[in-house]
């Protein structure tokens, strides 16, 4: 069942992001956070291959923040996104409709693959780690949601409906993963190397209330309680996973 697909029905957020592509509303601190680490790696002219990439806000960021120039490839599953990121940036750079539990995209077609801020919206994670490994040449940055326990979590769209069988209609994960769990995941694929690593490179003063730049409601925003970023009633232990094949 792919109930847990909202983002085709969301097409408020994804006109949210594309102001974001549009350089009228400030970068996430995620792509501010994730373009340092992909400076890192990043070589004169590589690929970059972005899965997930929404509306095509990270690239906004990767133009002022990169400091070597390169290619992109935006994928996404949600054609209303794609179809915003094609109207910002026309052909500037590569969009496509695509789906990570099944990628078109042709093996070791992207130096440098990333996918932010999706692996914990999805019902599982081991088929999309292993078409990120195949569809990169040499590294896979994520950034996910991973802590000490495992967590498989629903968070309901409302109105919050329930069909005959106790099932919530619409939903969409957000799962916390154990770093054990992550690990062993990783260690079933031929990589020469991987690491675990805090993101905290982020301006607290961004998750306050005023401002909030998306309009949502309160409960639905991200806080800062004692360092932790909080969701609700989620703490989120953001880490990205570095892959070197």
């Amino acid at each position: 069942m792919d109930n847990w697909k909202i983002w085709d029905n969301d097409k408020n957020y994804g006109d949210f992001l594309k102001e974001r592509s549009l350089g009228n509303l400030p970068e996430m601190e995620s792509s501010k956070s994730i373009s340092s680490i992909i400076n890192n790696y990043l070589k004169e002219n590589d690929t970059i291959l972005d899965f997930g990439c929404a509306s095509g806000h990270y690239v906004k960021s990767f133009e002022n923040r990169l400091t070597k120039k390169f290619n992109y490839i935006g994928l996404d599953a949600t054609k209303y996104y794609i179809d915003c990121a094609k109207s910002v940036f026309k052909d500037k750079y590569q969009f496509k409709v695509d789906d990570l539990f099944n990628s078109n995209q042709e093996s070791s077609s992207a130096d440098i693959v990333i996918c932010n801020n999706l692996f914990h919206h999805l019902p599982s994670i081991e088929i999309p780690l292993k078409e990120l490994i195949r569809i990169s040449k040499k590294y896979i940055i994520i950034r996910t949601l991973i802590g000490n326990q495992t967590f498989r979590i629903k968070q309901a769209e409302e109105p919050e409906i329930i069909n005959e069988e106790g099932e919530l209609v619409n939903f969409h994960y957000y799962n916390i993963y154990s770093a054990n769990y992550i690990k062993s995941l990783i260690k079933k694929q031929n990589l020469k190397s991987y690491e675990l690593i805090d993101d905290n490179n982020y301006n607290s003063e961004v998750f306050k209330p005023e401002k909030n730049w998306a309009g949502k409601p309160l409960k639905d925003l991200t806080s800062i309680i004692d360092g932790k970023q909080i969701n609700g009633y989620i703490i989120q232990p953001w880490k990205f996973i570095i892959l070197e094949k």
